[in-house]
């Protein structure tokens, strides 16, 4: 969680989540502080951050400076290159370093657009290439934050879970939605599409017995589906 610029909050996405606008992601810097500081301001906005709205421009360029430059990932959201958001991953270290865990930002202007969406599918496909040893990515998000949940539910992202009283935000302890991903699942549009992973065919996933977490995923995919009749 340290590091993350926020527990995932954004807004409720329209249509089917996908976005016909154009966005990219690059690094955030400190010739981005006006825009940063547009929703980096924003108390709607940072409800289920970590931090608090910040208050003047200095306060936002330590921000970046402390925490956002030395970040391992750490991408804003731009739309004609202008920051809109971030989004980040965190890192693990040790046994733990199989995994990280996602955190985004969206300005409020932007949300409703399907602009979240987009960026969490844009880093799902390839923080895994960028990050050999990751295997999967993770995301808590609060209970009350319905719209960041839908987001990651159409992605692909599998629910395990509500954590009771699990994280302290702002002074108050706070029920999280825990959200996971793992290498080689990504969601599109409404279709899981499986990427290499561990296994060289959809196949070979499904005949290695000891993982049945892939084989729950290729059972419930389209394609996986219109497979099953030609197994012998």
């Amino acid at each position: 969680m340290e590091g993350s610029p926020c527990k995932p909050d954004h807004g409720t996405e329209g249509g089917d989540g996908f976005s016909r606008i154009s966005i990219s992601l690059r690094p955030l810097d400190l010739s981005d502080i006006d825009a940063f500081m547009v929703w980096a301001t924003d108390k709607v906005v940072t409800r289920f951050c970590t931090w608090e709205p910040h208050t003047s421009k200095e306060e936002g360029m330590r921000f970046i400076m402390d925490k956002v430059i030395p970040h391992p990932w750490f991408r804003a959201i731009c739309l004609d290159d202008t920051p809109i958001g971030a989004i980040s991953v965190t890192a693990n270290s040790g046994n733990d370093r199989c995994r990280g865990e996602l955190g985004y930002v969206l300005g409020s202007k932007y949300w409703g657009k399907g602009i979240a969406t987009k960026a969490v599918k844009m880093v799902a496909e390839t923080i895994f290439k960028e990050w050999p040893h990751l295997e999967r990515l993770e995301a808590l998000v609060d209970v009350e934050n319905v719209g960041s949940q839908r987001v990651l539910e159409k992605i692909g992202f599998q629910r395990e879970g509500i954590l009771r009283k699990y994280f302290l935000l702002k002074g108050r302890t706070r029920d999280m939605s825990g959200y996971w991903l793992c290498f080689g699942v990504i969601l599109l549009g409404s279709m899981f599409m499986l990427g290499v992973a561990t296994f060289r065919t959809w196949l070979e996933a499904f005949e290695d017995v000891e993982n049945v977490a892939i084989q729950r995923v290729l059972q419930r995919s389209w394609a996986f589906k219109g497979m099953r009749s030609c197994r012998m």
